[in-house]
Parts: structure tokens; sequence; C-alpha cells
């Protein structure tokens, strides 16, 4: 009945939000504000194409990196020098997971 359909829709969408939590959970960026130069982190057993954004707030791609991860856990500096103060997206995918951290430039 209705019941057991609105069980197993709230159900498949708790697996995907904790399939999402787990991938942001995986990921470590630091420092946050940071001023010329940003480490990510990523620590996870997926391998493969491994897509970096930086955005502003207006949607904008300030910076695009692209990277073959190899390795369980991978680090990468992202330069931050060029960007203006303000708040900054980092669009994080890998494969069909995605994710977004807001970061503050100094």
């Amino acid at each position: 009945g209705l019941l057991s359909t609105v069980t197993e829709a709230a159900f498949v969408i708790n697996i995907i939000t904790s399939l999402e939590d787990a991938f942001a959970n995986s990921i470590l960026i630091y420092p946050n504000p940071s001023d010329d130069l940003l480490f990510l982190e990523l620590n996870n057993k997926a391998r493969g194409e491994l897509d970096i954004r930086i955005l502003d707030t207006s949607g904008k791609i300030m910076h695009l990196q692209q990277n073959l991860k190899q390795t369980e856990m991978f680090k990468i500096q992202l330069p931050t020098h060029n960007l203006k103060q303000g708040v900054y997206l980092i669009d994080i995918q890998q494969g069909d997971q995605r994710s977004i951290i807001r970061m503050m430039k100094n």
C-alpha cells in the first residue's frame, strides 16, 4: 500500500545520503581559510578520474584540475594565490560521486 511505498522511498533516500556523506567524509581541505595554497586530501578505495573545480559564488569556474587517482590516499595542492578575497566552492567529482565544500580565501 501507500505506507510501504513511502517507507521504501525513504530507505532509498537514506542510502543515497549516506553514500554521499561517506564520500564527503573522505575529503579533507586545508588550510581553510586559505592564503596562497590549498591542500586537498581524498582517502577512499575508488580509483580513476578525479575532477576538482574551484567556483566563485556565481558558479564561474576559477580553476579546473583533472587528475587520475591511482592510490587510496590522494593529496594535491590547489593554487589559490590568484583568487580574490571571498567565498569559493570546491567541487570534487569522482565517478558518480560528488561533493561541494565551501572555502574562504583570505
